[in-house]
């Protein structure tokens, strides 16, 4: 009867690779259905098996700190013993309606406490379900929510929601900004060079705006919020290229009900290739994930060496410029 003990099964700061926990985490854990505490933090992980803790009913305290989840990244309806659900120093952009009614559920049972310190609250109205989910849910549910660096954007949700404009294409300091690898600046710059030349749009292309000395996160979301839309060109280095990965997943964020055509995405490969063979480095962008997000009508499939004079170009101007 070894793991009836109450102290936390650590497996904190162990490194995990992220295979081995998607392909052993469920067998591991299967022979542990009186555990209680488990602690995952800092393995640098971004996907759990969605059955990992299907064998572990008593679960009191989740620890998940110091990964890189987007959302509640496993199934935690069997916790129903579940007290404390920390996701601090994640990359959370909010709370997802299925993931605020299971909290909601789990909460019929005893107090629980939800952690989000130092996650990627974004600053749009994407966000404003999450927020109205707290007014309502604070009163009868029992939250650590340990976010006081977002304040602000709690303060903001609830100013653009008494007093909501749709924003137009002339309050940004830009038509759209080009997100793209490092490896494919060439690319972008012929991109660029025909939007702006050809048709007039205003360009932003980061490696014209970050300057040496700049903080590159806080530069990448400045511009995201500067550009009226986003034109991800989409190829196998922009899947592994770290710093495309975080302006794809905060131009993601960005959308919201009343700029839902804001994110552009133009294959510059073809899928297919795209998936064809091994990657170099684990893929930074959730390509499944964006495009459940992006409407059918805002994904275009071109060629690198695509003329200026395809038709494909008036159709893409039409969606930058449409209000």
């Amino acid at each position: 009867m070894l793991f009836q003990v109450k102290t936390p099964y650590r497996y904190a700061d162990m490194r995990l690779d992220q295979r081995f926990i998607m392909e052993n985490g469920t067998r591991v854990l299967r022979t542990l259905g009186l555990l209680e505490h488990l602690d995952l933090s800092d393995n640098d992980l971004y996907r759990l098996p969605p059955d990992l803790l299907r064998a572990q009913p008593r679960l009191r305290t989740l620890s998940l700190t110091g990964n890189r989840f987007q959302e509640v990244p496993t199934d935690l309806s069997l916790q129903t013993h579940l007290s404390v659900l920390d996701l601090s120093n994640n990359m959370l952009p909010t709370l997802l309606p299925h993931e605020r009614r299971l909290l909601d559920t789990l909460a019929k049972y005893h107090t629980l406490q939800l952690r989000l310190r130092k996650n990627q609250l974004s600053c749009t109205c994407s966000g404003l379900d999450f927020v109205r989910w707290l007014a309502l849910t604070l009163l009868g549910l029992v939250l650590t929510l340990v976010i006081s660096r977002n304040w602000t954007y709690v303060r903001y949700a609830w100013r653009v929601l008494r007093h909501l404009q749709l924003p137009k294409r002339l309050d940004f300091r830009k038509d759209v900004l080009l997100g793209h690898a490092d490896a494919d600046l060439e690319l972008a710059m012929r991109v660029r060079d025909c939007l702006r030349d050809d048709h007039g749009v205003r360009v932003l292309l980061p490696y014209e705006e970050i300057l040496p000395g700049d903080i590159w996160t806080e530069k990448i979301l400045q511009l995201v919020d500067d550009g009226w839309k986003i034109l991800l060109l989409v190829t196998r280095e922009l899947l592994q290229d770290r710093w495309a990965g975080f302006l794809v997943n905060h131009a993601q964020r960005s959308i919201s009900d009343i700029m839902p055509d804001r994110v552009i995405v133009v294959f510059m490969e073809q899928p297919a290739n795209l998936a064809q063979g091994p990657l170099d480095y684990p893929t930074r962008v959730s390509m499944e994930r964006l495009l459940r997000m992006v409407p059918e009508r805002n994904v275009f499939h071109v060629h690198r060496d695509i003329s200026p004079n395809h038709p494909a170009w008036d159709r893409l101007i039409q969606l930058i410029k449409q209000q």
